[in-house]
């Protein structure tokens, strides 16, 4: 195994390229000193009513989803199972 050489110098190189990556949490000496300022959490909120409805919502979609899914799948391995028997 000979390339060592190559391996370590392209470890090298992707470490010198490399950007340290940033998230919100890091920069909060420049939000707590008002350079940039971005609010990370939304200010407003939802009734009761909005989110039981949201959620009934959410869990019809999930629901139809699914169901089709399974049926694309029954009909997948349906016609697979055609098409294995002909052969």
């Amino acid at each position: 195994m000979s390339f060592g050489g190559s391996v370590s110098a392209m470890i090298s190189t992707l470490k010198n390229n490399a950007r340290a990556r940033k998230t919100l949490f890091d920069g909060s000496a420049k939000l707590a000193s008002g350079i940039r300022v971005k609010k990370i959490v939304s200010e407003k909120k939802a009734s009761p009513e909005l989110l039981k409805e949201i959620r009934t919502r959410m869990k019809r979609e999930n629901r139809i989803r699914s169901t089709r899914i399974l049926i694309m799948t029954s009909i997948f391995l349906l016609i697979l199972l055609v098409i294995l028997l002909v052969i």
